[in-house]
């Protein structure tokens, strides 16, 4: 009899263990999911939201170039510049631009309250470009960091946050063929022949800009459509 008690009591253990085990499994299962889908909506969005940015970009630099701003800032920082804040820096900043080849056959009459204005348009777009960089940046070491991103969508995050960082060497490239006033083919100007940025260079930087755009938009996609194996929270 105490025999057939053990054996019962055992069979009750195990079927009890069992029946916690298949309970607990699926509710592990489905707080996984759960997770998966919030990271994938998680990096989804900080693609999508780059790639708006992206859009801002070009709506701003083809307003650059329609306002005739683009050429304003003579000069290129990798990091960046305040604008001038007193009268004393904006003249000297007004001066340096009255040395370049748009000021004198395009722009000699301006005031200095016009100059600024096409000033800080140019400007905007420059600083619009590197809150660009951060906005992908920051979070792409992030979640490289917390091991949080498939490998293969690391590896085009890389390659995209390379192509976004040379579209600052290839707009000041661009800005350089009009403040030098040279030809592509190195044909001397005639004189009346009036200083703008190379058209083969602005279709690079342009191209450059779809091409980040489109990366950016093709990769969330996949993300969001279960493309990529996920990476465990």
């Amino acid at each position: 009899a105490a025999a057939v008690s053990a054996a019962e009591g055992a069979g009750v253990g195990a079927g009890a263990g069992a029946g916690v085990g298949a309970g607990a499994g699926p509710g592990a299962v489905g707080l996984a999911g759960a997770r998966e889908c919030a990271g994938r909506g998680t990096v989804a969005a900080w693609l999508l939201g780059s790639a708006g940015m992206v859009v801002g970009m070009v709506a701003l630099g083809g307003y650059t170039r329609l306002t005739g701003s683009g050429l304003s800032m003579t000069d290129w920082r990798p990091l960046g510049t305040r604008p001038p804040g007193s009268a004393e820096e904006w003249e000297a900043e007004f001066a340096r631009y009255k040395s370049f080849p748009e000021y004198q056959k395009v722009n000699s009459d301006i005031s200095l309250e016009h100059f600024k204005k096409i000033f800080y348009i140019e400007w905007s777009h420059r600083m619009l470009g590197r809150a660009t960089g951060l906005v992908f940046g920051l979070p792409f070491a992030y979640f490289t960091l917390r091991g949080r991103l498939p490998s293969a969508v690391r590896a085009r995050a890389a390659a995209l946050l390379l192509l976004g960082g040379t579209q600052g060497l290839i707009g000041w490239w661009m800005v350089k063929s009009g403040l030098d006033h040279s030809h592509v083919l190195s044909i001397p100007r005639t004189e009346s022949d009036l200083p703008r940025v190379s058209p083969y260079r602005l279709v690079v930087h342009l191209a450059m800009a779809f091409a980040t755009f489109g990366g950016l938009v093709w990769t969330a996609l996949g993300v969001t459509r279960g493309v990529y194996e996920w990476v465990p929270p």
